[in-house]
Order: structure tokens, then C-alpha cells, then sequence
């Protein structure tokens, strides 16, 4: 399954994307996010992983580079959340290249937030229409539609939740193909495209209870 990966960082060189020892529900170590996706990345593609910051994205790059798929992952700079301008700004190359590309693109959290913004929906906190302010450690997904992301996945499945903003809308342009008690918008695909958008960390599984979200990365893998 040797392939050609891009994995874009939404993170800021300098920050780490640490997610401390026993901050989450049965993860027991310090995580990292980009680095964890990287390492699960290589080892059910076997294959080349080019890992770049969206700041320092450039699309004659990605065709240069030519990828057989397109992962998003990691989590915003602080200070972006709330200032739509902001981040429209600084993510502007990675909504590009989500309205763009032909190859599959899977965003993760903040990516799955950005694919939406590419498509003009609003990024804003938790909160308004549910009574948590945000959605921290496992969580239960509730398949709404088939797909090959979900092939061969229980009904719900178990993966991990680790935010306090969320999209407040999708774009025609898409399916709401899962959701969770506390996220209508778990998960998202392009109607026409394999451009996918997860609330969730496929990409965690330090913790017994969230291991579907290794197959659901196999799947994307698949495709």
C-alpha cells in the first residue's frame, strides 16, 4: 500500500501540539498530534509522508510533489479562534487547495473546521445550541450515511473528541455523514469529491476505548 502522503499542520513552528499526560480520558502519555498522525500515517501506508506547515503551503508545491493523498491535522493557533478574518487569512492556501485538489483530503479538527471554511461556513465556540461548552475525551460516532470511510465500522463507532469550537453550518456543496451527542457536524464529505472533514482524532488511540478510528484512517487510505 506504498503511497505518497501529504500531511498539512495547522499548528505554528515553535508549537509542539502537546496534549499532556491525562489531560484526555485514558491517555496515560503526552501526546503530540502531528507527530502521532505522522507516525500512523507511515505505518498503515508504508510509504513517503511530506509533512509541511499551512503557513508555508504552496500549491505549485503540492503539484510538484504530486500526492496520492492529503491529510490535515494538528490544531490552530490560539489567538486565530473567533477572528474569522484571521483565519481566513493565514488558511487561506489550505482552502484553496481543499476547493482544488482531486486527490482524497481528510481534515482533522481544526482541518475539518478549515475544509468547511473553504467552502464559506463560520467557525465559532460550543455552546449555543448544546448545554457542554465543548466535547473532551471519547466519544461515540452515529454513522448518518454509508460510505468507504465507514466501511467495515461498528455502529456507533469509538474515537477520540478534543475541542471547544465547531463549524456552524455546511456548505450544499457537502454530506453530514456522522455526528455525536454534542457535534452535528462529526463528519463530512464533498458531494462529488473524496474531500472528507472529521471533528474527531482518528489519529489517538493511546486509550482502549477509541481504536475505530484506526480503521476509519485505513479506509481513508483506501480509497
Amino acid at each position: 500500500m506504498k503511497k505518497r502522503v501529504l500531511v498539512i499542520t495547522n499548528e505554528w513552528p515553535g508549537d509542539p501540539g502537546l496534549v499532556p499526560a491525562n489531560t484526555l480520558r485514558g491517555i496515560t502519555q503526552d501526546f503530540y498530534y502531528v507527530k502521532n498522525l505522522v507516525d500512523q500515517v507511515r505505518q498503515i501506508t508504508q510509504g513517503e509522508v511530506k509533512e509541511v506547515y499551512a503557513q508555508q503551503l504552496d500549491l505549485e508545491m503540492v503539484k510538484q510533489y504530486a500526492p496520492d493523498y492529503i491529510v490535515a491535522g494538528g490544531h490552530c493557533n490560539q489567538k486565530g479562534w473567533g477572528d474569522m478574518d484571521y483565519l481566513r487569512s493565514e488558511y487561506a492556501v489550505e482552502c484553496e487547495l481543499v476547493r482544488t485538489t482531486t486527490v482524497p483530503y481528510l481534515g482533522i479538527c481544526a482541518g475539518h473546521q478549515f475544509v468547511s471554511m473553504a467552502y464559506g461556513q463560520t467557525i465559532a465556540q460550543m455552546g449555543e445550541d448544546y448545554a457542554k461548552p465543548e466535547e473532551v475525551g471519547p466519544a461515540k460516532v452515529q454513522i448518518l450515511e454509508n460510505d468507504p470511510l465507514f466501511e467495515g465500522m461498528p455502529d456507533p463507532f469509538a474515537v477520540m473528541m478534543y475541542h471547544s469550537w465547531e463549524i456552524k453550518g455546511i456548505h450544499p456543496d457537502f454530506r453530514v455523514i456522522g455526528k455525536t451527542d454534542l457535534c452535528r457536524y462529526a463528519a463530512v464529505r464533498h458531494k462529488d469529491r473524496p474531500i472528507y472533514g472529521v471533528q474527531f482524532h482518528p489519529e489517538m488511540l493511546g486509550c482502549p476505548d477509541v481504536q475505530d478510528g484506526k480503521k476509519l484512517l485505513e479506509n481513508f487510505f483506501s480509497l
